[in-house]
């Protein structure tokens, strides 16, 4: 974090840690808009929060560069610095997949579904955790309407809500083998629940209330 942000934070403050967090990562996320200010400005195009910010500081014409990238900052840093880091980070991703598995049709500048699309199913292949898909539509959708990037493609597709559902939900139902208790495992509970001391009868207990229930064992970290 003293690297990032070129500031001594040994010994400072709550705030200031909090403050230089926020900075790193509304940083990432202007360098995100620089990317697809680029890109639309390629297409002859403008991004919308850039023409906003830019309008916003020109004077007869010509724009205050200093003043704009100052603004830019301003308008993008709105929010608690978790919500950019976990929406900036999944965007990254989707940028990367782009960059290294994407062709000619693939998009993120705005994001289209068929690269959302293809992009989950990656994810899929790989085993990410239920709650991954939905987190990166959720932040395709914050990161464009940020900088104001369409999300006609995301939002009127027919296909990506029937994906995201199977994707999670076939996830969520699906148990590792490894975290299978057999009944010999269940009777060894039993057995050594007769002769452990209170704290491990507690834990013990916990853990047969768990498997009769049918739950996993780390919904025990979340009860």
């Amino acid at each position: 974090l003293e690297t990032a942000t070129g500031q001594d934070l040994q010994g400072a403050p709550l705030r200031v840690i909090e403050e230089a967090r926020k900075t790193v990562w509304v940083g990432r996320l202007t360098k995100i808009a620089l990317r697809a200010a680029f890109e639309y400005t390629s297409r002859n195009d403008e991004l919308p929060v850039m023409a906003e910010i830019r309008y916003s500081c020109s004077i007869n014409g010509k724009v205050d560069e200093e003043a704009a990238a100052a603004l830019l900052k301003v308008a993008l840093g709105r929010g608690a610095w978790r919500t950019i880091r976990g929406n900036v980070y999944l965007f990254q991703r989707l940028e990367a997949f782009k960059r290294d598995h994407g062709d000619q049709y693939d998009s993120v500048y705005p994001v289209n579904a068929a690269t959302l699309i293809k992009y989950l199913m990656f994810l899929k292949k790989r085993g990410v955790k239920s709650s991954v898909p939905g987190a990166m539509r959720n932040a395709v959708v914050w990161i464009s309407r940020r900088l104001g990037m369409e999300l006609d493609s995301i939002e009127g597709s027919i296909a990506l809500p029937g994906i995201l559902y199977s994707i999670t939900e076939l996830k969520a139902l699906s148990f590792d083998e490894k975290q299978v208790m057999s009944i010999d495992d269940v009777i060894l509970l039993e057995e050594r629940a007769m002769v452990c001391d209170d704290d491990e009868l507690l834990f013990l207990g916990c853990v047969l209330i768990l498997i009769m229930a049918s739950l996993r064992l780390d919904d025990l970290l979340h009860s």
